[in-house]
């Protein structure tokens, strides 16, 4: 149970940039610098090595923070469980063409901070960098106010901003860009922007095959003798004979993801513990399979251990509700360091920003 102070806190309000609508908590989760510690040296030692090492595999062109600094963004987010013990770091995914941070800093702005803000001020000033452009393009217009909000503070802290649409496209001053993977294709022109960009767009946010280092991962393509009797013989075999074998190999669950997609698109979980198991069924979960199968693009599908997100049982409710975190980082010199970052809260386990999320701010004490 949360005590009487949280539950008062939970009230919610809403915010909105642009046509974004959100549900806000001024209930804060407090983490220790010892927490925020653990991460950074997770990000800097475990993540990031995979990152680099997976780029090096599929290839593409570097943007500008990868031809000048050998990262990919200067601006990263973890989508992850709680930490709160000496328990192993775990994440969802390193989101490398982060949104977000507008609704963020309206969070901090409502506590009287401006943490992120002030700290991605602080890695562009020791990147050498005082003047920006930015902008959106086709497929992610609808964040152009939450990038708008941010590029506004930055102000604050001496950055010159351009907008894109003011300028000339064959200018070198480095590019604060909200654009999809999708924005490449057909002679897009992110294709003529993306030597200057300062985060990730390919694959929109960053090819996920670096999950298969560091969180036990592995490509739905070499597992899927596993769930062979069921995908040959469907009529014969149950679903229950496949979860067996399944919960054997992942016996938390397991996470089906597309390797190069943004969000929850294309993505299904399924573990066998309650409360987690509400998400899906075993049987839901083949069918899936059963299509990439038939469009033969298991390659293109990861099979990622399910870590379960904090659950929290309020008094008076009857209903769980289910927590995440997710965790910016802003890229300096001598690596990333913790930015800020807010919690995610629905009362089903499939944790994103829907219409119904709750979005609390993450404070160190």
């Amino acid at each position: 149970m949360h005590s009487e102070q949280e539950e008062r806190a939970m009230s919610l309000w809403h915010g909105q940039l642009g046509a974004w609508k959100f549900q806000l908590t001024d209930y804060v989760v407090e983490v220790t610098p010892d927490v925020v510690a653990r991460i950074e040296h997770y990000v800097n030692g475990t993540v990031l090595p995979a990152i680099a090492e997976n780029n090096a595999r599929i290839g593409g062109m570097p943007n500008w923070m990868l031809a000048n600094f050998g990262v990919p963004s200067l601006l990263i987010r973890l989508d992850m469980p709680h930490l709160s013990g000496a328990e192993d770091v775990h994440i969802y995914e390193c989101e490398q063409n982060v949104a977000g941070y507008g609704t963020t800093a309206v969070l901090e702005e409502r506590a009287g901070s401006d943490r992120l803000v002030m700290t991605v001020a602080s890695s562009l000033a020791d990147l050498g960098i005082d003047k920006l452009m930015y902008g959106t393009l086709e497929y992610r217009r609808d964040q152009h106010e939450d990038l708008e909000h941010f590029m506004m503070l930055l102000q604050n802290y001496g950055i010159a901003i351009q907008p894109l649409a003011s300028a000339p496209v064959s200018s070198s001053v480095p590019l604060w860009l909200r654009a999809g993977h999708e924005d490449y294709l057909g002679g897009g022109v992110l294709n003529q922007l993306h030597d200057r960009t300062l985060l990730w767009h390919l694959h929109s946010g960053g090819h996920k095959g670096y999950l298969v280092s560091i969180s036990r991962a592995q490509y739905l393509s070499d597992i899927l003798h596993l769930f062979h009797p069921y995908l040959n013989r469907p009529d014969e075999v149950s679903a229950s004979r496949v979860r067996e074998c399944v919960q054997e190999r992942f016996p938390t669950g397991v996470t089906i993801k597309p390797v190069g997609n943004w969000g929850c698109h294309g993505m299904r979980s399924w573990s066998p513990i309650a409360p987690y198991n509400r998400q899906e069924t075993m049987t839901r979960l083949l069918r899936m399979i059963q299509e990439i199968v038939a469009g033969d693009v298991a390659e293109d599908y990861l099979a990622q251990p399910y870590f379960p997100a904090e659950c929290i049982q309020r008094t008076g409710s009857k209903k769980p509700v289910f927590r995440m975190w997710r965790i910016y980082l802003a890229y300096f010199r001598e690596g990333f360091r913790f930015a800020g970052g807010y919690f995610i809260e629905r009362d089903t386990p499939i944790l994103h920003g829907a219409s119904d999320a709750v979005f609390g701010q993450i404070v160190v004490v």
